[in-house]
């Protein structure tokens, strides 16, 4: 029997693999005599009265911050992906990073030159190089002794800790499959720095990314679906509408307006665009009487206390408080309850506005109609750099915006047009929605989980040690 070692970075991929069928089906392979998780420290007892067995352990990752050197060498290789996502976020620097006008202007400048030099090959794989250098993963060496894993899963593969793990791996032969966490990462955030045996990414266009941009052999990608949304396709699932309303204090005669806010470290005219909204429905601007909730989001920061006092606005903060030592929320616990929290409020919204989120994607699962907001509130921010259509034009998001599902409005004039036709038409772009859903989710059908595990499995059946006929090679294409 083998062990599988899972590096668990934070707390969604707590919610996207040890909280869907993943973990469980993993469980149930009699070939994993042990399946070892790597958690934050922290939440080392947490998880292991959740997720503890006789064959699942919990140990915790090392918590040896990032080197100096790592988080320089980071900081360059980001910067040497070629997207429109990555020079707008250049550009982004010298207006939006902490510090003073100075530091700013530095990594702006720093940046920008990395994004030009690498350009040409030999410059970039120095920086990859140095990179890799950097992050020697010798941290880790205690762990591998300890359990001597014959596989290592890292559903993250982007984090410090993944890197290092991954790097070490590498030193030491042990096999390794890494997936690619959303739909953004490779094309705006994150190199394939170090790449694992085998990749496991969402859709075609993620993959799509991995071969194109970072060379990543096509033969050794297998497209899974997302594991996190195989709860949607149960239509009994959600609450009720009459429980959700009742719950949240809403009006049942009334349409449900939902703004999935970004907060404000990314949004920096959040409160402007919410008070603009607010005041659309407390007015009766709009044909249909309606009601506005917005949806903060989980981990980054809004001024909520400035939200609440707005007439007419009824605010959620998903997610279960983490961790108190942190402000930003990365530790966030989205269990049950909070999936079906999320999945009836996409479901029971008449719309739902948004500017450039993953939102869009879950409201489509839900054929509800998307709005796709390039507004700043009543005034426009002339910087293109600090305005909400700066994440409109992002080349993933562009994605979403060509299925014609969820269309982007630059003024109130259009967003009141837009909306009252949705009020009174939540048909109008259903092809364009389910286009959403085949590119971006690949399969709906809640089965994803099973065939990452699956996939995981039958890697591992091919491992030394291990039996395997032609036929069982042929169905994971390797």
């Amino acid at each position: 029997m083998k062990t599988l070692l899972i590096s668990v970075f934070d707390s969604n991929m707590v919610r996207n693999i040890l909280r869907t069928d993943v973990l469980s089906t993993l469980a149930q392979d009699a070939s994993f005599g042990k399946i070892i998780l790597l958690v934050h420290p922290l939440k080392l007892e947490e998880y292991r009265k959740e997720f503890g067995s006789d064959t699942i352990l919990l140990d915790s990752y090392p918590s040896n911050l990032p080197s100096k050197a790592e988080l320089f060498t980071w900081f360059l290789v980001r910067h040497s992906i070629h997207t429109k996502n990555v020079r707008a976020k250049i550009d982004e620097l010298y207006y939006n990073a902490g510090g003073g006008w100075l530091m700013r202007l530095a990594k702006h400048l720093v940046a920008r030159a990395i994004f030009e030099m690498t350009l040409i090959p030999v410059i970039d794989r120095m920086v990859r190089a140095l990179t890799k250098m950097a992050h020697p993963g010798t941290v880790f060496d205690a762990i591998l002794d300890r359990y001597k894993p014959d596989l290592v899963f890292l559903p993250t593969i982007f984090a410090t800790n993944d890197v290092r793990l991954l790097t070490r791996c590498k030193k030491r032969s042990i096999p390794t499959i890494g997936m690619i966490k959303s739909w953004d990462n490779l094309i705006g955030k994150d190199p394939l720095l170090v790449w694992p045996d085998r990749l496991i990414v969402h859709n075609d266009l993620v993959k799509d990314y991995a071969v194109s941009m970072h060379r990543y052999p096509e033969d050794r990608i297998f497209v899974s679906g997302v594991p996190q949304m195989d709860i949607y396709a149960d239509p009994s699932f959600p609450f009720s509408r009459e429980e959700f309303f009742r719950t949240l204090g809403l009006d049942p005669e009334k349409k449900l307006i939902v703004y999935a806010a970004v907060g404000k470290l990314i949004s920096f005219h959040e409160f402007d665009t919410i008070r603009m909204l607010a005041d659309l429905v407390v007015s009766n601007k709009l044909e249909c009487p309606s009601q506005l909730l917005v949806r903060l989001h989980p981990a980054y920061p809004s001024d909520e206390a400035k939200l609440g006092a707005l007439p007419g606005v009824t605010i959620v903060r998903p997610g279960t408080e983490g961790m108190e030592r942190n402000p930003l929320r990365f530790d966030f616990e989205f269990r049950h309850d909070e999936t079906r929290d999320l999945a009836t409020t996409m479901d029971v919204a008449d719309v739902v506005i948004q500017s450039g989120s993953t939102m869009a994607i879950d409201a489509a699962c839900f054929d509800t109609p998307i709005i796709s907001l390039g507004l700043d509130g009543y005034q426009e921010d002339e910087k293109q750099e600090r305005s909400a259509r700066r994440l409109l034009v992002k080349d993933h998001f562009k994605r979403i915006l060509d299925t014609g599902g969820a269309p982007a409005v630059y003024t109130h004039k259009e967003l009141v047009t837009l909306l009252n036709l949705y009020l009174a038409d939540p048909s109008l772009d259903h092809e364009g929605r389910m286009r959403i859903v085949r590119e971006q989710c690949f399969k709906l059908d809640g089965k994803s989980g099973k065939r990452i595990a699956h996939y995981i499995s039958s890697f591992a059946r091919l491992l030394p040690g291990s039996s395997t006929g032609t036929t069982e090679r042929a169905s994971i294409h390797i």
